[in-house]
């Protein structure tokens, strides 16, 4: 196998064809690691760091991505998987099926001419090749690896109708659900709604990240005018891919509530979510999330990811712990 290494985003360009069948072969198949998910990330927060777009081939075809870039973190010289450590969920070296393992041999020998102390591999789920593979490399001797928890995604298989996933909820939270939208019902007019036309994403978008803003202190940190112009180049190249819904609940003809959500390979990801606390008596933030789990639901869609993170609405809605990890991979001092 031959690795060809991309420093610049032209790499991007020389991959694109061949990038997102990759993924669709891999046993890592999600949103987070396609070409558009990626290239957006890239183009929003990849200024002050190294692009390390490592491209596996065996002969002309290509068998594997390792999509790092280097960071220097208090003098020590890191590897990461683009995507970061706050908005992937899942993130991972991309392999063909059955070819995990030598791929990432051919990735580890090509880095033996690079210059770092660690790879630092965030967000890869428990499930991942990836995590065999770098144990045994630990096992042997060959690195330091230290594989940590890092956190959970919880997410529940859809069932094939609404009624058979409310009969698949505990009887105090089918309640509790049903309570909520009766009381929703009686005391305003409500709809929702996702967003379809390319020509209303800037207003939409910026409307969600008020939204966001709005329902902490936590978010309204974490939204920034840069995180927010992020939101709108994802929005953006989602929408053109078939992947957003950016899902609304209207109260009385106002938007109060609103979900970011991925649909993509049968699973709808809330990737993010926000409410206007003027509405909190009426758990519109709550119901907009229970609408867009309605909409995969109706949708014939397999599975529902809330993403990371463990608040107890995700398991009263029937959600599952998957976890991620946070895996090191140190060079071991001669």
């Amino acid at each position: 196998m031959q690795v060809e290494a991309y420093h610049d985003v032209t790499g991007f360009a020389v991959l694109r064809e061949a990038w997102n069948p990759l993924v669709q072969a891999s046993a890592v198949d999600t949103v987070f690691a396609t070409w558009e998910w990626q290239k957006v990330w890239w183009d929003s927060f990849g200024d002050g760091h190294e692009l390390h777009l490592l491209a596996v081939r065996e002969g002309a075809e290509l068998v594997g991505l390792a999509p790092f870039m280097l960071e220097v973190v208090a003098g020590q010289r890191l590897l990461r998987l683009l995507g970061g450590t706050e908005v992937a969920d899942y993130l991972d070296v991309i392999a063909i099926r059955g070819r995990e393992e030598a791929v990432w041999s051919a990735i580890l020998h090509h880095l033996a001419g690079v210059a770092w102390e660690q790879l630092d591999l965030h967000a890869i789920a428990e499930t991942s090749p990836s995590r065999p593979i770098l144990d045994r490399l630990g096992q042997r001797g060959d690195y330091h690896v230290e594989s940590l928890r890092e956190d959970v995604c919880p997410r529940l298989d859809l069932p094939a109708s609404w009624e058979a996933y409310l009969e698949s909820l505990s009887g105090k939270n089918r309640h509790e659900l049903r309570r909520k939208l009766r009381r929703l019902a009686a005391e305003a007019s409500y709809h929702w709604h996702t967003v379809h036309d390319p020509a209303e994403l800037p207003a939409a978008v910026a409307t969600f990240a008020e939204l966001h803003r709005q329902s902490s202190r936590d978010k309204r940190v974490f939204m920034d005018k840069a995180m927010e112009a992020y939101f709108l180049a994802n929005a953006q190249a989602m929408l053109q891919a078939g992947w957003l819904w950016l899902l609304f609940l209207e109260v009385n003809g106002r938007r109060v509530a609103g979900t970011f959500a991925y649909d993509y390979n049968g699973t709808v990801s809330l990737y993010n979510s926000g409410y206007d606390p003027t509405y909190g008596f009426l758990s519109v933030g709550w119901l907009a999330v229970v609408f867009c789990l309605q909409e995969a639901v109706l949708a014939g869609r397999r599975c529902f990811d809330f993403l990371q993170g463990s608040e107890p609405y995700k398991y009263d809605l029937g959600g599952r712990d998957l976890a991620v990890y946070n895996i090191k991979v140190s060079r071991l001092i001669p």
